[in-house]
């Protein structure tokens, strides 16, 4: 994994985070899985499983 100072320069960055907006306005939970981590949770209940499920 890059070091935090990599991570914010990287040129790919601007595109992640339009995708990750674009899952985020349609409300597509399935789609989150590509960009938070397992453990996340909201609500109490891990993203990662509700989405799946």
């Amino acid at each position: 994994m890059p070091d935090e100072a990599t991570a914010l320069t990287d040129p790919g960055l601007p595109s992640l985070y339009q995708r990750y907006i674009n899952c985020l306005n349609r409300r597509a939970l399935a789609g989150l899985v590509d960009f938070v981590d397992d453990d996340v949770r909201h609500n109490d209940r891990p993203i990662y499983q509700s989405a799946k499920g």
